[in-house]
């Protein structure tokens, strides 16, 4: 256990309030030629509804762009982007290259505060 973990003081769960109140969507970040496969298993597997589709977000944009496929599940949504790489690789792409495909990129949730999450979890990370 590292010095700044043991200095950590956790606050026992009967005491704490919880930060999150919701998820409303996550993000998947799928490898190249998939996006199509996980939207037909979030679709037909899971019984959602394709209510979104942009199949380039930035057509004009000469090093890189996205695909973002939106998927409702009435109360929830899963998007899925997958990258298209031009002149550069996509952050999708780099980040499906450093995780893996259907990886989770991003579960945003409405939160009570609008202090950094990280500095909750980790001593001395400040967020400016």
């Amino acid at each position: 256990m590292s010095a700044d973990a043991a200095k950590a003081t956790v606050t026992p769960s009967a005491q704490r309030v919880s930060q999150l109140k919701k998820v409303d969507h996550v993000t998947y970040a799928c490898d190249h030629g998939m996006i199509e496969r996980w939207a037909w298993f979030h679709i037909e597997v899971e019984g959602g509804t394709l209510i979104n589709r942009i199949d380039d977000v930035r057509p004009d944009d000469p090093d890189s762009s996205m695909k973002i496929w939106c998927i409702d599940f009435g109360e929830f949504g899963v998007a899925l982007i997958e990258g298209i790489d031009r002149a550069k690789k996509s952050q999708v792409t780099k980040f499906v290259e450093a995780h893996g495909d259907h990886s989770c990129q991003r579960d945003p949730g409405p939160s009570r505060r609008l202090r950094h999450p990280q500095a909750d979890v980790r001593p001395g990370v400040r967020r400016r």
